[in-house]
């Protein structure tokens, strides 16, 4: 049977959470941590992880002691596209709302344009924020795989 109740919306200051952008505003250190918890980034190098942050829109959600839980990062051309990429939130403060959260700033910032992500896993909840499987579209999702050393 399915779950009737409307679901509820977690902000930042219901969570005790807040969300930080800005690569002046990361803990460098604290996210090549949080990436290297991933399947996807567990064996990029450092250099690489702050150089991806370099090169993009970081977000971090961070507890009320400053500590960072969560992190995502942007790359865009801010008037027609955006690509999500590197979201993750530290195992021990999952199921608390955060991945909500974060992507509740991530639209809010980018989520007039065209949005592009890839996952695996968490599928569920870029579908509340619009984001569609392109497995039955029209499209093709084309990827050229770089030398990128992961």
């Amino acid at each position: 049977m399915k779950n009737n109740m409307k679901e509820q919306k977690v902000t930042e200051k219901e969570s005790g959470f807040c969300i930080r952008k800005g690569i002046e505003n990361m803990d460098p250190k604290r996210v090549v941590e949080l990436l290297r918890t991933t399947e996807w980034a567990k064996d990029r190098s450092e250099e690489r992880i702050l150089d991806a942050m370099k090169y993009s829109v970081p977000y971090g959600v961070f507890d009320s002691n400053g500590y960072m839980v969560g992190y995502a990062r942007v790359m865009t051309d801010t008037v027609t596209t955006y690509y999500l990429m590197d979201v993750v939130v530290d195992e021990r403060y999952r199921k608390k709302g955060l991945g909500r959260v974060l992507m509740d700033a991530v639209t809010a910032d980018y989520g007039h344009l065209y949005g592009i992500l890839h996952t695996e896993s968490a599928d569920w909840l870029y579908r509340k924020y619009g984001f569609e499987d392109t497995g039955n579209s029209t499209d093709k999702v084309m990827e050229r795989p770089g030398n990128t050393g992961v």
